[in-house]
């Protein structure tokens, strides 16, 4: 397959965290790109899987606090016959359960996303990583907390790295949005993913593929720095005859 030459988004899980909708303003934006021929947007398996399994996990927080509210304004009421908001919204609650997987991978095909699947990586070859604690697993905690930590992360890069190593070519740009820097990232260097991690993609010498790590937008020293969508038009031309987004 020839190169791209439109850079490629790869997201991890963080970028899903405060905008499980897509309906912010960074997600908006990525979707237009997308939708538009600016990018390709890439979406591994895991991180579909991890999103879902948050989104559920952010909808019982909410029930569980409207069941709270139900059961106080119960002791304040003298008409107890009334059914509760948690009952009311029970059929409601479990469609978005058991519905957001199949929602989010449309929204997602609608723009064109690649959804990548799970890697075929070795057990062997992650647990060989893991006992190195190379990146993304890394020693965390103190004391009988302390542990290897960054399974669902080998997997996710593992994912964009098999699949990236067979799509790009020495001339594409591959932006990986993630805010998980500490663990995809060299300490001193967080504008591109570790070396070894660099390696899995290109399979040649890690200076000769382009590839930036970043978040939809980063914070520093108390203002906004550019994020991905900066990062794009920065270093990479619109495709010739592609609408501005």
């Amino acid at each position: 397959m020839p190169p791209t030459r439109i850079p490629v988004v790869a997201v991890d899980t963080t970028e899903f965290f405060t905008d499980l909708t897509l309906s912010k303003s960074a997600w908006s934006q990525m979707r237009v790109w997308a939708l538009k021929g600016h990018a390709e947007l890439w979406v591994p398996e895991a991180v579909i899987q991890e999103a879902t399994r948050h989104y559920r996990g952010h909808l019982d927080d909410h029930v569980r606090k409207l069941s709270d509210a139900d059961n106080a304004l119960y002791e304040l009421a003298w008409d107890r016959d009334s059914q509760s908001s948690v009952e009311r919204r029970h059929d409601e609650v479990a469609a978005l359960q058991s519905g957001y997987e199949k929602w989010l991978r449309a929204r997602l095909d609608r723009v064109g996303a690649v959804i990548l699947p799970l890697p075929r990586m070795s057990h062997k070859e992650i647990l060989g990583r893991m006992l190195r604690e190379e990146r993304p697993f890394r020693a965390k905690g103190g004391g009988g907390k302390k542990g290897s930590d960054g399974y669902r992360d080998m997997l996710i890069w593992a994912s964009i790295a098999e699949h990236g190593a067979e799509h790009l070519g020495p001339e594409d740009t591959l932006y990986f949005i993630t805010s998980n820097h500490s663990d995809f990232c060299e300490d001193q260097k967080t504008d591109t993913v570790a070396r070894a991690l660099l390696a899995d993609l290109t399979g040649q010498p890690p200076q000769d593929k382009q590839v930036y790590a970043m978040g939809f937008s980063r914070r520093g020293q108390g203002h906004d720095a550019p994020g991905v969508s900066a990062g794009i038009v920065a270093r990479t031309p619109a495709p010739q005859g592609a609408p501005e987004p």
